[in-house]
């Protein structure tokens, strides 16, 4: 195999292992809706980052917001 395949070749990754999370993600390792995750973003509780045009979420920060919520018993 070349470099330049190797260049074109998506990896995979596993979701807890990524650093930053997609929307997708997030509702696949959350099972949040989408709807939800975007209102999360909108109103500031679920923090992204901008990259471009695309908003990513930091999945350590997630999974801080994550247990916050179940400590304080907040209903997502």
């Amino acid at each position: 195999m070349n470099n330049t395949n190797i260049e074109n070749e998506k990896v995979n990754i596993p979701i807890t292992e990524k650093y930053l999370l997609n929307v997708i993600e997030v509702m696949e390792y959350t099972g949040l809706g989408r709807d939800r995750v975007y209102q999360l973003m909108r109103s500031g509780r679920l923090k992204t980052i901008k990259i471009g045009r695309y908003n990513k979420i930091h999945r350590l920060e997630l999974e801080k917001f994550l247990d916050r919520a179940a400590e304080e018993n907040i209903v997502l």
